[in-house]
């Protein structure tokens, strides 16, 4: 469940259940104890949607018992190995392929700047996974990456700033200019997309 996508009603039934520790389901007076530990994430400007209202003060600070904040990916860039063995190993197993991958590769997409975070990670690979028509998955299996030459495996800082525009644009395209939807498919907040459609000259855009 999204709770940025909660209306207030069913933002005050949750703060009741997680208060009371208790439900009642639909059409009974029973009351059934709750015994839960709830844990919520959420890449949207919670601060943001507490002070205009589109998310309960209340609700927010039942459920801020501890606040961990996790960096993005591109700031934290010694977890990409790690990321990349683990869903290269989920992918494969689950599309039942026997590859390997192409010797410094990793390195390459730890230099990526990932602006749609671990999310977009995990589908790259995924996608290149699928795409792989041989037994070793290259660079050039990373479509976004195309334009990064194969042979040094090198990917110059300007290539970063083309690629990551253009995933920005064609992200913004997709939802039709609905910037809400653009963030989410990009798994960043909108301010970030705000500020990014700035760098990259992509204000003609609606907002």
């Amino acid at each position: 469940m999204r709770l940025r996508n909660l209306s207030l009603d069913l933002q005050v039934k949750l703060l009741s259940a997680l208060q009371t520790r208790t439900i009642t389901r639909l059409g009974s007076n029973k009351i059934i104890e709750l015994d839960v530990r709830v844990i919520c994430a959420t890449n949207a400007p919670i601060y943001d949607l507490v002070k205009t209202g589109a998310f309960r003060q209340d609700l927010f600070y039942r459920i801020k018992i501890i606040e961990v904040h996790l960096p993005p990916l591109r700031e934290r860039r010694e977890d990409t190995p790690a990321l990349v063995q683990h869903y290269f190993q989920i992918h494969t197993k689950h599309y039942n392929k026997y590859l390997e991958l192409e010797e410094n590769l990793i390195e390459a997409l730890t230099r990526y700047a990932w602006p749609g975070n671990i999310r977009e990670l995990q589908h790259a690979i995924e996608r290149a996974v699928i795409l792989c028509k041989e037994q070793v998955v290259r660079l050039c299996d990373f479509q976004f990456m195309a334009a990064a030459p194969e042979a040094s495996m090198e990917i110059s800082t300007l290539n970063l700033s083309e690629m990551e525009r253009e995933i920005i644009r064609k992200a913004i395209i997709k939802s039709n200019n609905n910037l809400t939807k653009a963030a989410e498919e990009l798994g960043i907040g909108r301010t970030t997309l705000y500020r990014k459609i700035e760098e990259y000259g992509l204000s003609t855009f609606e907002k």
